[in-house]
């Protein structure tokens, strides 16, 4: 196993996924307090079977004291696990949805983007809230794994109380059961007529937005208005169809409820009369119907929910096509070399090249340094080994000419720890995993071997710390460094470019960044723009910048890893 491997290989190439999986944590008390409120419904049926047909009977006053004080706090008890299960429901679902829209976003920030202009705020959030209706069936399959059983068992019990009496309730579910599927595939089409309305109505107005200047040269606003509002109303009439069909399929469920217990009743109300069924029994299987809704109702919503999933996902997918091009998200199997050929680099806006390479080449998996005076190009050299400087001659990374769009590619799977990061807004967890639970475990790891856990570990909130982007006054210079150092390297990028990521850690800080780098040789090529001794140290190789020229020193260090 390679040093490498230490980290873990949770970070391994991935189809693309816009779905967040629910933390084990949140997931098991979900599932525990499911089965519990489950296990809890059970007592007022059989609580209101014994008092209607033992208790009052027999004038039992005591009895009936214990038991509604019983039921009471069972009822209590039912609603503190409800409210519980509600909280951790939220906080995973608003989690979630962070994740699974960074997952979007970071595939198509990672694509070529081919489409002329940009995409409006607009538009692209109105297309990403399909992340939430996938979000909503995958809950919603997640509860229903302990609600469905419970609520064909709450219909088994009304059998063995009534006998012949649940045979009502059982066709009313397999009545709306049908009524439900119908309701939700015409639910699909109407929404999926709606998408395309949308998208014809944000296309004409791209379209519109891009051609102004020619629109008004010759007057022809009228025509282009009269357009807009043609689309506008087509996309009216689909939407009105569309919502009356998500209302139908609302009042269904609600007929459903009314439906399933006036069944009972009718059918225990004939048993009582047969002499069939005692009042008590009556009572219990009513109850139970009635507890027997929410499962059901639950399983009726998958139904409806799992068709407007189908119509996100391909939107999501449409959306990933459109914007983000082709993907560029396959990983390097193995680190690039990096090979110079008479290259000039300049500053990222062009101008006279700072920096000239003749026939260079870093070998696969290795570790150099460059080293050079402030203003010598060491920063544009480091850029433009991801493709954001301005580059003559040739300068290849893993075979990809970095002048190129293919450069896409390279900074897409580079890791690029800057002299003074910038981080962005949230969780500093999330800021550490970008919002990957895989990755919860590489960066705590990490986070022990460069010194940063202890810091985290004295925080009041620890790792749940919130940071505002751009503002310094949540951590220290040096500590957020760290963040930005254990951000690059857990998602184990096989290039690592480091401008001075070090001028702003101490000595023992420095040292542990060190020996986490010198664990990557031969399994990350790694760039380190830097004077610092230690860091030279565990080069394999070093080069100068000297007089506007990349040269490698006459001492080559083989083997020192």
């Amino acid at each position: 196993m390679s040093a490498l491997d230490t980290f873990g290989r949770s970070h391994a190439a991935e189809p693309p996924s816009y779905r967040a999986s629910i933390p084990f944590g949140a997931g098991a008390a979900v599932l525990v307090a499911t089965f519990l409120i489950n296990a809890l419904a059970i007592s007022g049926p059989l609580a209101a079977l014994l008092i209607y047909d033992q208790v009052l009977p027999n004038d039992a006053r005591s009895t009936l004291a214990i038991l509604a004080v019983g039921v009471i706090a069972l009822v209590v008890a039912e609603a503190v696990l409800r409210l519980i299960r509600a909280a951790i429901l939220s906080r995973a679902s608003a989690h979630a949805d962070f994740v699974a829209r960074n997952r979007v976003i970071g595939r198509i920030l990672r694509g070529e983007a081919h489409r002329e202009g940009r995409m409006a705020l607009s538009e692209l959030n109105g297309r990403l809230s399909a992340v939430g209706a996938m979000r909503e069936l995958r809950f919603a399959r997640f509860t229903a794994i302990v609600d469905l059983p419970f609520g064909l068992a709450f219909l088994l019990l009304v059998g063995a109380i009534g006998g012949w009496t649940v045979a009502l309730p059982a066709g009313a579910c397999l009545t709306f059961l049908l009524a439900v599927g119908i309701v939700a595939f015409a639910n699909e089409r109407a929404l999926r007529d709606l998408q395309h309305a949308d998208r014809r109505r944000w296309g004409f107005v791209e379209t519109a937005s891009s051609r102004l200047h020619g629109i008004a040269a010759i007057a022809s606003g009228v025509s282009v208005t009269n357009g807009f509002v043609r689309r506008q109303l087509a996309r009216a009439g689909t939407q009105k169809r569309q919502a009356f069909l998500d209302l139908l399929s609302r009042d269904v469920m609600t007929t459903f409820s009314q439906v399933l217990i006036s069944s009972v009743l009718v059918a225990g109300a004939l048993a009582v009369l047969r002499e069939d069924l005692s009042l008590g029994g009556l009572a219990a299987c009513t109850l139970l119907a009635g507890r027997a809704l929410e499962p059901l109702q639950n399983c009726l919503r998958i139904i409806s929910l799992s068709r407007r999933a189908r119509v996100a996902r391909d939107d999501l997918a449409a959306l990933g096509r459109e914007l983000g091009g082709r993907a560029t998200g396959e990983i390097w199997s193995n680190p690039p070399e990096i090979r110079f050929d008479e290259a000039g680099i300049a500053t990222p806006g062009g101008g006279r090249p700072l920096v000239s390479a003749g026939n260079i080449a870093i070998r696969a998996g290795e570790i150099v340094t460059i080293s050079g005076d402030r203003g010598t190009g060491k920063t544009a050299l480091g850029l433009s080994l991801l493709g954001m400087a301005s580059v003559t001659g040739s300068l290849r990374v893993g075979g990809i000419d970095v002048t190129t769009p293919e450069a896409a590619t390279i900074r897409c799977q580079a890791g690029y720890i800057p002299r003074l990061p910038q981080l962005p807004s949230g969780r500093l967890l999330d800021i550490l995993t970008d919002g990957s639970e895989t990755l919860y475990a590489d960066v705590r790891y990490l986070a022990h071997l460069v010194g940063l856990d202890e810091t985290v570990k004295r925080l009041p909130a620890g790792y749940d710390t919130v940071l505002r982007a751009g503002s310094a006054s949540e951590l220290p210079a040096g500590v957020r460094q760290q963040v930005a150092i254990c951000r690059v390297l857990a998602k184990k990028h096989k290039l690592i470019v480091a401008d001075d990521a070090t001028c702003i850690l101490d000595a023992a800080t420095e040292l542990r960044f060190a020996k986490v780098l010198k664990m990557l040789s031969g399994e990350a090529t790694v760039v380190l723009l830097t004077d610092r001794p230690s860091l030279r140290n565990i080069a394999a190789r070093r080069f100068d910048l000297t007089g506007g020229r990349l040269i490698a020193q006459p001492s080559v260090i083989e083997g020192r890893t």
